[in-house]
């Protein structure tokens, strides 16, 4: 009778957690409906927060030429605040777990290589559903630019996470190691 709609479940599992209260395995079952509840609320979360990054991430590519040319005009702050809504947006979607890791390759060659060099046996690979470490790259930059070394390296460094093998990511990281012993 469950329907993984946690407001319809929740009622309907507390109903039959008192129904069974009296019972010798009352309390084994109410902890098993807890966890049950648990992994509904869980999907339905994760379930929610696909569909609105499915949304908001088509508009990806848009933002980031919208960046480059504020980039280009050396408006960073502006760059950057565009750049902090779309890393705002997917902070929670995309950190590994036991069972997947998250990563987003540029092309399928990047995949290909990947899989050759890094692939964990025991997880599996999950496709984020944007360039977000591009978006991580760029940030990187904006923020090099504004002379936030630290936060920098933090972008950059997220960006190898995402996509260990992106020549560009490594290229950004060896500016950023210029940039800093140079100031």
């Amino acid at each position: 009778n469950l329907t993984g709609n946690p407001l319809k479940d929740g009622p309907y599992l507390k109903q039959q957690a008192d129904k069974y209260k009296q019972e010798p395995f009352s309390a084994e079952l109410e902890a098993n409906m807890a966890d049950m509840l648990v992994q509904i609320a869980e999907k339905d979360y994760k379930s929610t927060l696909y569909t609105f990054l499915d949304k908001k991430n088509k508009e990806i590519d848009n933002q980031l030429e919208n960046v480059q040319k504020r980039f280009k005009n050396l408006n960073y702050n502006a760059g950057n605040k565009i750049l902090e809504e779309i890393i705002r947006n997917n902070i929670f979607a995309w950190n590994d777990t036991d069972k997947y890791t998250y990563k987003c390759f540029g092309t399928p060659l990047e995949y290909i290589l990947f899989k050759n060099l890094f692939e964990d046996e025991q997880r599996e690979i999950k496709p984020v559903n944007c360039d977000l470490a591009k978006v991580y790259r760029m940030f990187c930059f904006g923020l090099s630019q504004k002379k936030r070394y630290a936060d920098a390296r933090n972008a950059i460094e997220r960006a190898v996470e995402l996509n260990p093998v992106d020549p560009e990511v490594y290229v950004s990281f060896i500016e950023l190691a210029k940039m800093q012993r140079d100031r």
